[in-house]
């Protein structure tokens, strides 16, 4: 914890990020990455306030449902605890959904790497070009080059 204008500054930052951040099907980059950063970010804030003023462990879950919600297979986990909670069940604590989350993200992330990798393997299967050279007639011969 630290107490300085440049530290308040520094928490006003981080809190703006870390509420404002979502997860968008615009979003470059791999859903685990995006995971990471944001929990980085809850990190910088809880070491630069009082440890009365860190987030419960619920308002933390909260606040990444949020962030995520923007993705069908996060939007699914919210959904599956939800029904589980209203069958009485106990809903999964904040730990536990980092791990669960991370999960998704690296299953999220797999498939579509992967197909990415096809649609770039098509890309170059499918590139081809042509160079026309003089042979020593004067003609000119077409080759192809892939």
């Amino acid at each position: 914890m630290r107490k300085s204008t440049r530290a308040d500054i520094a928490i006003e930052d981080l809190l703006g990020q870390i509420t404002s951040k979502r997860l968008t099907t615009t979003h470059k980059g791999k859903t685990q990455q995006f995971i990471l950063e944001w929990l980085e970010l809850v990190c910088q804030y809880e070491d630069l306030t009082p440890l009365a003023a860190n987030f419960q462990p619920v308002m933390k879950k909260a606040m990444l449902q949020h962030s995520l919600v923007g993705y069908k297979p996060f939007y699914d986990v919210k959904t599956a605890e939800d029904l589980e909670v209203k069958k009485g069940r106990a809903a999964i604590d904040y730990d536990a959904y980092i791990i669960v989350v991370h999960q998704v993200a690296a299953n999220y992330d797999n498939r579509h790497s992967f197909k990415q990798k096809q649609r770039n393997d098509i890309q170059q299967v499918n590139q081809t070009n042509i160079h026309y050279e003089e042979t020593d007639f004067g003609q000119i011969q077409d080759s192809m080059v892939k």
